[in-house]
């Protein structure tokens, strides 16, 4: 099974909304990303999506390329926010003489930024190999997130895999991530 969790700090829950699993708890240690069935002879596209604003898509997607560059694989990035975060911090890395990118051609792996507005991750979701749904488990928010993703075809959910996104100790952001257990057990995955 191809599968994607999400290595932090502590022990921190990974949401997936995958072929035979909809939660799996991963004890975390070296804030990494760990992969299986991604690296390969295939380029991957991996999109960073949520309809909500301000859930971290942008910092995920940085982070992302950042380890992805520390173990060495050629990865291309596109930005599709009309505000340009991720090309930015690019653009940063390569005036400061460190290139984070390599030309598309030569990419393993593409990480793709999106806005957090309607309708314009629309493409990229159906080019993604992996879908990484960023989202703050807090009841406002989940009120874009949850009718975003009911709204993907079934195909399209199975490449989802929420990230809980600036947890802190509130009892509704546990609420929250309850919320979008039940959503996952809902669609049957």
């Amino acid at each position: 099974s191809k599968a994607v969790s999400l290595f932090c700090s502590n022990v921190r829950p990974v949401l997936r909304s995958h072929q035979h699993s909809a939660l799996q708890y991963t004890t975390l240690q070296h804030s990494r990303l760990q992969y299986s069935a991604i690296h390969g002879a295939k380029m991957k596209n991996i999109v960073i999506a949520n309809k909500k604003g301000g859930v971290g898509k942008s910092t995920l997607a940085v982070l992302l390329v950042e380890w992805l560059n520390h173990k060495k694989i050629p990865v291309g990035i596109f930005d599709g926010d009309t505000n340009q975060t991720f090309q930015m911090w690019a653009n940063y890395c390569q005036e400061e003489g460190r290139s984070v990118t390599v030309p598309q051609a030569q990419a393993e792996i593409t990480v793709i930024d999106t806005a957090g507005a309607e309708g314009s991750s629309t493409m990229w979701l159906q080019k993604a190999d992996f879908i990484i749904c960023p989202f703050k488990a807090n009841f406002a928010d989940l009120d874009i997130t949850v009718p975003w993703f009911r709204e993907l075809t079934p195909e399209i959910q199975k490449k989802v895999y929420f990230i809980p996104n600036m947890l802190g100790v509130a009892s509704g952001q546990k609420n929250g991530v309850e919320h979008v257990k039940n959503l996952i057990k809902e669609v049957g995955e």
